[in-house]
């Protein structure tokens, strides 16, 4: 996943809540963009959706209506 750094992991959490704030959705995502988003969704940054992670590891993820908490907003 994104090895690099805590930080970098951080903005593009970021950049994932802020997409939802701007469209009211999902942007498209690669697979660590997925599983920065199942970090936002572990942390209480966003709900109305699902995240699953398969046996295999890969992010699967199903959204109803993506919104960003308090909590989340807070973060950004």
């Amino acid at each position: 996943m994104l090895g690099n750094s805590r930080k970098q992991m951080e903005r593009t959490m970021r950049r994932i809540l802020g997409a939802i704030d701007r469209c009211g959705e999902l942007p498209k995502m690669n697979g660590d963009e997925r599983y920065a988003l199942k970090q936002c969704r572990d942390e209480g940054y966003v709900d109305g959706l699902e995240v699953a992670v398969m046996a295999g590891g890969r992010v699967v993820v199903e959204e109803a209506c993506p919104k960003i908490t308090l909590k989340g907003l807070k973060f950004l």
